[in-house]
């Protein structure tokens, strides 16, 4: 730090500030998102399991409601929709 008070790495951050593009880091990030998703084996994996397992759940809980619906379920259901 300069005997001044500046410190060079605030100067920075106030020069990126001041010039910032909210669409051109927007891009970026999902460039880079998408990037590391098809690159990185694991990262795909996880994702399609993921997606898997959110599928299931989806599935179980809009198949409990219409089950309570039609047949003699006597335990409550566990969502907002069918009750």
């Amino acid at each position: 730090m300069k005997a001044s008070g500046n410190d060079p790495l605030a100067e920075k951050i106030r020069a990126r500030k001041s010039n910032f593009n909210v669409a051109k880091e927007v891009y970026f990030v999902a460039s880079e998102a998408l990037k590391i998703l098809f690159t990185e084996p694991i990262v795909a994996f996880l994702g399609i399991f993921n997606g898997f397992a959110y599928g299931l759940m989806f599935l179980y809980l809009e198949v409990f409601c219409q089950l309570k619906e039609v047949g003699d379920l006597t335990v409550g259901c566990v969502c907002c929709v069918c009750s």
